[in-house]
């Protein structure tokens, strides 16, 4: 489903964002966007896109149905209109349009306490044989522990953690196909899939051989 603009679509963008069309397009045809809700009784999705140009976040009411985008909500007209959105999901925004951006909040987070929920993170990588390959990636002690695989990657600390691992185990990234979490009995508790890391891609700084 590509994306439209209907003409009411089309001012409020201008109006509203330093976004262009082409801008708009590229974060909903590819995923850099969240989808925050649907409205009852309608085709409506409400999807969360960030501006970086804008250092802001909106709110694309776009037609699942037709792919027309209807309007664009600045944040504030969107939680009088209709609802709020989580800071989670705000996070998330803004990782799905700008990787290192999102990385940079990393600084200023609290780490977890040590009394969370300390997960395993084994990457499960693509073998031309039957079985993938598995790799300890290590673990990371999360505060409470996520309830889906979009709020595990909303966590900063966590996407820090598989930045590095990635980059110094030289794993590429596209080989992998799921990130499982567990406990520290090895009892599965979350399976994050790579459509979802696959964002990050071009922020892994692998070492180079001399």
């Amino acid at each position: 489903m590509k994306a439209l603009l209907t003409y009411h679509a089309t001012q409020r963008l201008a109006e509203r964002t330093a976004l262009s069309e082409d801008d708009l397009f590229r974060l909903l045809d590819n995923r850099r966007c969240v989808i925050v809700g649907i409205e009852p009784y309608t085709n409506r999705l409400h999807k969360l896109i960030y501006s970086e140009e804008d250092k802001s976040h909106f709110v694309a009411i776009q037609d699942a149905a037709t792919g027309e985008v209807i309007t664009i909500l600045p944040l504030d007209y969107h939680e009088n209109l209709a609802w709020k959105i989580t800071n989670e999901k705000l996070k998330m925004a803004i990782f799905r349009t700008s990787p290192s951006l999102y990385s940079s909040l990393c600084s200023s987070q609290v780490e977890p306490s040590a009394q969370g929920i300390k997960c395993n993170i084994t990457v499960f990588i693509h073998s031309p044989g039957l079985r993938a390959i598995r790799r300890n990636f290590g673990s990371y002690r999360f505060s409470e522990l996520p309830s889906d695989a979009d709020e595990a990657i909303g966590n900063p600390g966590f996407i820090e953690k598989l930045l590095q691992r990635f980059g110094q185990r030289q794993v590429a990234i596209e080989s992998v196909e799921e990130i499982h979490l567990t406990d520290q009995k090895h009892d599965y508790l979350l399976k994050v899939p790579w459509e979802l890391f696959a964002y990050f891609q071009n922020e892994i700084e692998v070492p180079q051989p001399p």
